[in-house]
C-alpha cells in the first residue's frame, strides 16, 4: 500500500522560483560578475549593469529603488547551487566563491557537469533553506526554528534529483517508451518519500496514484517540482518540460553509469550532509554543498560529440548567437580608474579536497603566468616610450605617435596550443576591427600572439598568421623574446633574440 502522506504539514522541496530562468550563458554570466565586481562598494550596482548590457535575465525595475537590481533578483540560484556561500551569511565584499563554483568558473567543470554534480547532491535537510511558510505554525508549535531541525526530527534524508532520475530509469526499464514523469505525478508520489531506504518507493508509489487516478491539487508542491524540473532540464540527464520530464538520450545511452551514480548518493553515507548540534551554523552547509566528491563528479555529462571529417573536428550544434562583453574602451595605465575600489585581499581562493584543489591550482597558475607575462611586456613597451593601455577585451595596446601595436598574451601546454592560438588570433582580429572602428584608430594597429612557451609551429600555420597580417613571438625563461612570425613595431620594442 502506498504511503502519500508527507513528512510534516507543510513539507515541500524549496527551490528558488528563478532556476527555470538560468542556461549556461546566464550562469556563466551571473558568476563572472559576481568574481569580477567583488568587493567593490557599489557591488550590486556593477553587477546589475554588466548583466543588463549583456541582456540577460529579465529587466525587474524595483519599486524600492526604481532601478534593476539583478544581483538581489537572482544571485539565490548561486547560493542554491552551492557556487557561493549565500549572501545573508556574508556581505558582497566578503563574497565566497565556493570550491564548486571555482571549479566551473575556472573550467575544470563543464555547466551540464557541475549542474548534474550539485542536482544530485542537493539533499534535504540542507543548512540553507528556512521553513516552508506552510510549515511554520507546525514548527513554532513544537519550538523547532530551523528547516534541518524539522527534517531530522521527521526522518528526511532525501535527495530529490536522485530520486526523479532513480523513477524515471524504473519507468524506462518497464517501458522505454513511455518512462514520463510529471510534476503533478512527483508532487503527489515522490515528495511524500523521506529518505532512500528503498530506491524505488517512488516509483511504487507512482504506480499506485496513476492506477487509482489520484493526483494532489497541492500547487505549493506543483511549484517545487517544476522547479525541480527546470534545474534536471540543465543537468544534461532529462529532457522534456517545466511540467514533464524523461530522460535524455545520454542518459539511456549510459543507463548503468546513472545508475551506479544514484547507488551511491542512495547508500553512501559519505555523500550525505549531517548537521552538527542543535544549532549548526549554515556554512556548514555551504563547506559540505559547495565541495564535491570527486566520486559524484563522474557523470562528465556532454551532450555534443564532435563530428570528425576531413582533418577538422565540427562541433554539430544548433547556431547560436551571444554579446561581445569585452569593453573595448581604453584605460591609461598611468592614471588607473579610482573607483569602485577593489580589495585584493578580499576572497583569496581557497580550495577544499586535494583533488579539486590541484585542478583549480592548474588555471590559477596559468592566470598568475599569463599576468606575468603581460605585465613584462607592458614593461619593455613603456620602455620604448609607449603610451600603453588596457580594456577588459585587450591585454595591451601601446601607441607612439603614429604607430599602434595591440598585444594579446596567451599561456599555452601541448594540449591547448592549438586551441589557445585559434583563440588569440580570432580576439586579434577582432580587437584589430574594432580598434578602428570604435576607438577611432586613424592607424591600421599591428597585432601580435604572445606566448607563455616556445612552440614550434606547421609552416602552413606561420605562413596562415602571414597573410592575415598577425605576428606571433614567445618569451624566453630569461625573459627574452623570440618571434616566429615578425612585425616592424613588436621587433623594435621586444628586440627578438631569434
Amino acid at each position: 500500500m502506498a504511503n502519500l502522506t508527507l513528512p510534516y504539514p507543510g513539507y515541500n522541496w524549496q527551490l528558488t522560483q528563478h532556476m527555470g530562468m538560468v542556461d549556461s550563458a546566464s550562469l556563466s554570466a551571473l558568476l563572472e560578475a559576481a568574481d569580477l565586481f567583488k568587493g567593490a562598494p557599489d557591488f550590486s550596482q556593477c553587477v546589475s549593469s554588466y548583466m543588463a548590457n549583456l541582456s540577460m535575465f529579465s529587466e525587474n525595475i524595483r519599486s524600492d529603488s526604481g532601478r534593476s537590481d539583478t544581483w538581489r533578483d537572482y544571485q539565490q540560484i548561486l547560493s542554491e547551487l552551492g557556487l557561493i556561500v549565500s549572501t545573508t551569511l556574508t556581505s558582497t565584499l566578503n563574497l565566497n566563491i565556493t570550491p564548486a563554483g571555482l571549479l566551473f568558473l575556472d573550467g575544470e567543470m563543464s555547466y551540464s557537469e557541475m549542474m548534474a554534480t550539485q542536482a544530485l547532491r542537493y539533499q534535504y535537510p540542507n543548512g540553507y533553506k528556512g521553513i516552508p511558510n506552510q510549515a511554520k505554525a507546525y514548527a513554532q508549535a513544537r519550538g523547532i526554528n530551523k528547516r534541518w531541525m524539522l527534517d531530522k526530527t521527521h526522518g528526511v534524508r532525501i535527495k530529490p534529483a536522485v530520486l526523479i532520475i532513480r523513477t524515471l530509469l524504473a519507468l524506462y526499464e518497464e517501458n522505454p517508451t513511455n518512462a514520463v514523469l510529471t510534476a503533478a505525478e512527483c508532487a503527489t508520489a515522490l515528495v511524500p518519500v523521506k529518505n532512500h531506504d528503498n530506491p524505488l518507493l517512488g516509483y511504487e508509489n507512482l504506480k499506485y496514484i496513476r492506477a487509482n487516478g489520484v493526483l494532489t491539487h497541492d500547487q505549493v508542491l506543483r511549484r517545487s517540482c517544476a522547479e525541480w524540473f527546470s534545474l534536471l532540464l540543465q543537468t544534461g540527464l532529462a529532457i522534456g518540460g517545466r511540467q514533464e520530464l524523461r530522460l535524455s538520450q545520454y542518459a539511456i545511452e549510459n543507463l548503468f553509469q546513472i545508475d551506479d551514480i544514484c547507488s551511491i548518493h542512495e547508500t553512501n553515507q559519505d555523500e550525505y550532509w549531517f548537521p552538527k548540534g542543535q544549532e549548526s551554523d549554515s556554512f556548514d552547509w555551504f563547506v559540505y554543498y559547495g565541495s564535491p566528491d570527486t566520486s559524484t563528479m563522474s557523470q562528465h555529462v556532454e551532450i555534443l560529440s564532435p563530428i570528425q571529417g576531413d582533418g577538422f573536428t565540427i562541433d554539430h550544434t544548433e547556431i547560436i548567437s551571444g554579446t561581445t562583453s569585452g569593453d573595448l574602451r581604453l584605460v591609461d595605465f598611468s592614471t588607473p580608474p579610482s573607483s569602485p575600489s577593489f580589495n585584493p585581499n578580499i576572497n583569496e581562493r581557497h580550495y577544499s579536497p586535494d583533488a579539486i584543489r590541484l585542478g583549480i591550482q592548474r588555471r590559477t597558475k596559468a592566470g598568475r603566468r599569463h599576468e606575468e607575462l603581460v605585465g613584462i611586456a607592458r614593461q619593455r613597451m613603456i620602455e620604448a616610450d609607449f603610451k600603453v593601455f588596457k580594456s577588459d577585451a585587450v591585454d595591451l595596446l601601446g601607441t607612439r605617435d603614429d604607430k599602434c601595436l595591440i598585444v594579446e598574451a596567451k599561456t599555452i601546454t601541448k594540449k591547448n596550443l592549438v586551441s589557445q592560438t585559434r583563440k588569440g588570433l580570432m580576439q586579434l582580429g577582432e580587437y584589430r576591427y574594432r580598434y578602428l572602428t570604435e576607438a577611432e584608430g586613424h592607424q591600421k594597429p599591428e597585432t601580435l600572439l604572445l606566448l607563455s612557451s616556445k612552440t614550434s609551429y606547421e609552416q602552413w600555420r606561420i605562413g596562415f598568421m602571414e597573410s592575415i597580417d598577425i605576428g606571433c613571438a614567445n618569451i624566453n625563461p630569461d625573459n627574452t623574446f623570440s618571434s616566429c612570425v615578425s612585425r616592424e613595431i613588436a621587433n623594435s620594442i621586444f628586440q627578438y633574440t631569434s
